[in-house]
């Protein structure tokens, strides 16, 4: 989850800011630094919560609508591809084993 202005809000009620800034104890048992805009992640059953630093989480994962997306345009090049070269196959039969945009290149959200 981003962190907003009311969650730092949330925040500020229950301890001073720092310069923006708040903090919460992180699962190691240091003080963690968040701020407006960060994201707040944690396991599915949330024991724990991670924070990560904006840019550090727009320039590691991709919202998973865009890997669809990007997914979806390569089957439709390549069957277009197959169709003009009269090739019988299915672009989904040729792609089984392409390397193509998946959650492993980047972590889906």
């Amino acid at each position: 989850q981003q962190v907003s202005a009311a969650d730092m809000q949330w925040f500020s009620d229950r301890c001073p800011l720092d310069q923006g800034a708040a903090f919460f104890e992180a699962p190691w048992g240091r003080n963690q630094r968040i701020e407006e805009g960060d994201y707040l992640v944690a396991p599915t059953d949330y024991s724990q919560v991670y924070r990560v630093d904006y840019g550090d989480f727009n320039k590691t994962y991709t919202p998973q609508q865009d890997l669809e997306a990007a997914n979806a345009a390569l089957e439709k090049e390549l069957s277009a591809l197959l169709q003009s070269s009269g090739n019988s196959a299915s672009a989904e039969n040729c792609l089984e084993d392409v390397d193509r945009p998946s959650p492993s290149k980047k972590r889906k959200v």
